[in-house]
């Protein structure tokens, strides 16, 4: 079986991306957007422009990579994550997509289709987000987020429970100390593109990668304290079973 990399940290012309999917120029021509959209599930990337020439340099990777399926073959995938995703959040409603692939990596009908646990997080993100929407007030296919509540996870039972008021002020105040340590560096970012030194895309990259590893940080100081990171959890809810603040997505 033919093995696709590609290297995370590494910019590559589309003559080298044609050449890693294994396709031809006409089939890159044509398909395009069905192989971009399927690489998504598994690398993110930026694009890049140079005149003509396009370049796609790769910053994340999610899984093993595996060419797009047949219509079939992706549609059975598809109900088949849903299914088992559906199961899951019948179960416990207060849920993230990484702790959902955690739980259903092991059932059966997920173990057959034969995915790397990436692969099963990816697929399990990417239909959580159709089927329930990307936020408290946009809704998906089946339902949508009831609320969003700061909980920790319990490993061993693969639950969250929500943080007390007092835990939830102290994390509030672990990350006001980091992002005190951040604002220097932040000031000369704004300083260098107000004085034109560096483009507002560099500018807002390098202010969020600051702003996210004080979050991180913090982060890391509760768990070093408690025993476990904070994370606001969605709370899912079901058309036509769970009371909904929005109408259902047409």
């Amino acid at each position: 079986m033919k093995k696709y990399t590609w290297e995370v940290g590494k910019t590559y012309s589309t003559k080298e991306m044609i050449q890693l999917f294994g396709v031809s120029q006409s089939t890159w021509s044509h398909s395009r957007n069905k192989l971009l959209d399927n690489f998504k599930q598994y690398y993110e990337y930026d694009v890049s422009y140079e005149g003509r020439s396009i370049f796609y340099h790769i910053l994340k990777q999610f899984g093993e990579y595996n060419k797009p399926l047949r219509k079939n073959d992706s549609l059975r995938r598809d109900a088949i994550y849903s299914q088992e995703i559906i199961k899951v959040i019948k179960k416990d409603k207060v849920q993230t997509a990484k702790n959902v692939s955690r739980i259903i990596k092991d059932e059966e009908p997920i173990i057959e289709l034969n995915h790397k646990e990436g692969t099963v997080y990816e697929n399990t993100r990417l239909r959580m987000r159709e089927m329930f929407g990307k936020s408290l007030t946009e809704g998906g296919t089946i339902g949508g987020m009831l609320d969003k509540v700061w909980c920790g996870l319990d490993r061993q039972t693969n639950k969250y429970f929500p943080l007390s008021e007092k835990l939830y002020d102290e994390f509030k105040e672990m990350m006001r100390i980091e992002r005190n340590e951040t604002i220097e560096p932040e000031l000369e970012l704004y300083s260098d593109y107000e004085n034109g030194l560096i483009e507002k895309e560099e500018f807002y990259k390098s202010v969020a990668e600051i702003n996210f590893k004080a979050f991180l940080t913090a982060q890391e100081d509760f768990k070093d304290k408690y025993g476990y990171r904070p994370i606001k959890v969605p709370v899912y809810g079901f058309y036509d079973i769970d009371i909904l603040l929005f109408d259902k997505a047409a």
